[in-house]
């Protein structure tokens, strides 16, 4: 099977591309200095932030 330059270009700009879109996210999550940038980056995690936080509220309430 021969494999044409434009297909191997397209791959290689496809993995550039999806390298691109990995560096990005990565850059954002420095900047902000947060693992998750959306509840759907890790579910598990999202979910006992908000508990953490919702139990933090019931606590400062005492204060």
């Amino acid at each position: 099977m021969r494999i044409s330059s434009n297909s191997s270009f397209e791959r290689g700009l496809g993995m550039m591309q999806q390298l691109q879109v990995a560096l990005d996210r990565t850059q954002q999550q420095i900047s902000s200095g947060r693992r998750l940038l959306s509840p759907s980056d890790d579910p598990i995690a999202a979910a006992r932030t908000v508990e953490m936080r919702e139990s933090l509220a019931r606590m400062e309430q005492f204060d």
